[in-house]
């Protein structure tokens, strides 16, 4: 669970500063920091998406947040944080460290990776429950850490709450659970933050293990600069998925146009398709098309070339997507032949003056195709090579390969055989 506590404190405190609750709850507080603080020890837990591994006494910590489209890693030391994303393929640096006039209990970078510890740190009120049961059957120590939420510096009347279920002997964290309490009498409001509602995680792992279990670099920066992906890197990863990487190299010429890949990552993506799920495998390559600005500058017409490419047996031709058609879109078919191979060449029958045009914009009326496609089956590999209508403001398709004749020439280009 993100830190929620830690980022919304603007609106779930009135005053900024942690407040307190009983003498024993706030002993309690302290406890659970020092419960995971052990010289030689680091804290581990799973709960969710979410793995950390927290070395307290030294103040450096790792996460790895593993969903259906990402694997992400956060490495921190103190409180500057080191993200790699894979969305991005790219690492970025921050620096949370707190203002001065905003020191919670709790005031260590910790509780920017557990959303449990940001809880208690800037709770206005907690509350201690011992000899509780929770919904396993556990028994466990409830900390309850509650702040009001304010809108425009005003309480709302709702309070904030995150549950900590902590183990009675060694009060390392069992479940944590976040809600939005509502004042009775309110009309019921769930999720009065957009935060998703009341969420509760369990922590099926939370334990102390020795440092020198992790490697001397587990900590270090550069675990998250090594997971980016090069080039090279992404094209073996279509190879191991049953994919040849059919492209036209970073710049593509001919007696038609010129083509130059996309300069950023989205240039190249490979997209393995979520674990256990029909989505399929796939690679892309987006091309992009110099042309001239009305000040005489070169500019670059984006993604006026996309190859899309899956294993033959797990093929997704399909059109690409069209504003107001989820299916159906209307397209002439013509079998032909690329390099000696059975290929199916097909135009979009709708041009830029069927879609709707934007409010406030002048849309020039154009005869060209939305788009053109091929659609062929090379050995494993299947490949939809798509050119796209770019329009500029007097309705000249920008795109010089967005035609029978010029789709049907980078389609021999990238299947001739080497």
């Amino acid at each position: 669970m993100r830190a929620v506590f830690v980022g919304m404190s603007v609106v779930v405190a009135a005053v900024l500063v942690a407040c307190g609750g009983s003498d024993r709850a706030e002993d309690a507080a302290q406890r659970v920091l020092e419960a995971m603080d052990e010289v030689g020890m680091v804290y581990h837990a799973v709960a969710g998406d979410i793995e950390v591994w927290l070395d307290i006494d030294d103040q450096v910590y790792r996460s790895r947040q593993v969903t259906a489209d990402r694997d992400k890693i956060t490495i921190g030391e103190g409180w500057l944080q080191t993200v790699y994303d894979p969305l991005t393929n790219a690492v970025s640096e921050s620096d949370e460290s707190l203002p001065s006039d905003r020191r919670p209990r709790i005031d260590d970078p910790a509780i920017n990776w557990l959303e449990a510890l940001g809880a208690l740190a800037f709770a206005q009120e907690l509350e201690l429950k011992e000899d509780r049961v929770n919904a396993e059957g556990a028994s466990v120590t409830l900390l309850e850490a509650r702040s009001p939420i304010v809108a425009n510096g005003v309480a709302t009347g709702a309070t904030l709450v995150g549950r900590l279920e902590l183990d009675p002997e060694t009060f390392l964290l069992v479940a944590f659970e976040r809600r939005e309490d509502q004042p009775i009498g309110a009309t019921p409001n769930p999720d009065p933050l957009g935060l998703g509602g009341p969420q509760r995680v369990q922590f099926v792992v939370s334990e102390l293990i020795p440092r020198s279990n992790l490697g001397d670099d587990f900590f270090s920066t550069d675990v998250a600069y090594d997971a980016v992906l090069t080039f090279e890197d992404k094209i073996e990863n279509a190879r191991a998925l049953g994919i040849e990487p059919y492209w036209l190299g970073d710049v593509y010429e001919d007696g038609i146009g010129s083509l130059v890949l996309q300069p950023d990552e989205g240039g190249f993506i490979v997209d393995e398709g979520p674990s256990g799920d029909t989505v399929q495998p796939e690679a892309t390559f987006s091309y992009t098309t110099p042309t001239e600005d009305p000040g005489g500058q070169t500019v670059l017409v984006g993604q006026v070339v996309i190859i899309k490419l899956w294993p033959a047996d797990r093929a997704q031709f399909a059109a690409p997507i069209v504003e107001g058609y989820t299916s159906n879109v209307p397209e002439g078919n013509e079998e032909i032949e690329i390099n000696g191979e059975p290929a199916a060449l097909i135009r979009s029958f709708l041009t830029p003056p069927d879609l709707a045009c934007p409010e406030g914009l002048d849309c020039p009326d154009s005869d060209a195709p939305l788009y053109h496609r091929i659609a062929i089956v090379l050995g494993e590999t299947a490949i939809q090579l798509e050119t796209h209508a770019r329009v500029d403001p007097e309705g000249v398709d920008r795109n010089p390969y967005n035609s029978a004749e010029g789709i049907t020439a980078l389609a021999e280009a990238l299947t001739k055989p080497s």
